[in-house]
């Protein structure tokens, strides 16, 4: 038989595991959304869903740039309103982790 004590540290360590679980879960949510690494990530998947799989976004610019040099395609502009029409932001408590373009863009 399992004495009294024993009973207690163990429903106690149970306790604390899924509440550290839980909270890894909400504190990967919350992070995921408010990153500026993950802002980067959906930019260059908005240029990928928008311009096809070739384009990426450069940080330095803001352009959605051609991967390949050997073909002339002229840089398109990058803007706010626009990526944000495409990419609305998720709110805290969704479905998702991460967005379709998180998703497109160089995350993997």
């Amino acid at each position: 038989m399992k004495s009294l004590a024993n009973m207690k540290v163990e429903k106690a360590l149970l306790i604390t595991f899924i509440f550290i679980i839980l909270g890894m879960t909400v504190w990967m949510k919350f992070l995921g959304a408010t990153d500026s690494i993950g802002i980067l990530i959906e930019k260059d998947g908005y240029c990928k869903l928008s311009y096809g799989e070739d384009w990426d976004f450069n940080e330095k610019e803001e352009l959605c740039k051609y991967k390949f040099i050997s073909e002339n395609k002229e840089p398109i502009d990058f803007t706010e309103k626009e990526f944000r029409n495409f990419c609305p932001n998720h709110k805290f408590i969704s479905k998702q982790f991460f967005s379709d373009c998180w998703n497109a863009g160089d995350s993997r």
